[in-house]
């Protein structure tokens, strides 16, 4: 099951996104051939599923100050 999956419009965008996250080693990347094309697939590293909950806890946070203010 995917941990996330990124679709963005532009492959400008998209590119850039995901060797950052790479670099940073929250993603990990392989290729695999399917049929007459390679695809490079992700995978979440332990380090990027800790900065996705990390993350994910922070927008809790954010939105619960928002809607207490009301």
């Amino acid at each position: 099951m995917p941990l996330a999956v990124i679709r963005l419009r532009r492959r400008r965008a998209r590119y850039p996104l995901l060797h950052g996250l790479e670099a940073k080693r929250y993603l990990r990347a392989h290729t695999k051939r399917l049929g007459k094309r390679t695809r490079r697939l992700y995978r979440a590293t332990p380090a990027g599923r800790k900065a996705l909950e990390a993350a994910k806890d922070k927008v809790r946070e954010l939105f619960g100050e928002l809607i207490e203010e009301e």
